[in-house]
């Protein structure tokens, strides 16, 4: 579950009870980031929010670790879906209506 304030709270037990994490990744520069999209395939998994920011994981959301995101990307992310197969592949819509795909863990994006 994804909200304000970096808010991203984990279930264990089917959604009994709910546990909030903390991602020092997002926390930098005073922004109040509000998490608007979190994908997994297996334990890779990828957050988006506004302001504009990248989240990455490769161990389940245990530790996590902020990607810069292109200057050259058009508008902000809004959905970002991990992509089954290789590590480092992700789909990412923005606010503009672009879809971007990547396969090197969002060095590099093409459309």
């Amino acid at each position: 579950l994804l909200g304000t304030r970096q808010t991203l709270l984990e279930t264990f037990d089917g959604g009994n009870t709910w546990q909030q994490r903390e991602i020092e990744a997002a926390r930098d520069e005073g922004f109040n980031y509000r998490f608007q999209s979190i994908s997994f395939s297996g334990d890779e998994g990828w957050i988006v929010g506004k302001p504009a920011i990248l989240l990455h994981t490769n161990d389940g959301g245990r530790s996590w670790e902020r990607i810069p995101l292109s200057a050259k990307l058009p508008g902000a992310p809004l959905v970002i879906t991990a992509l089954p197969g290789e590590p480092g592949q992700a789909e990412l819509t923005t606010d503009q209506g672009a879809i971007y795909v990547t396969n090197n863990k969002a060095y590099t994006w093409s459309a």
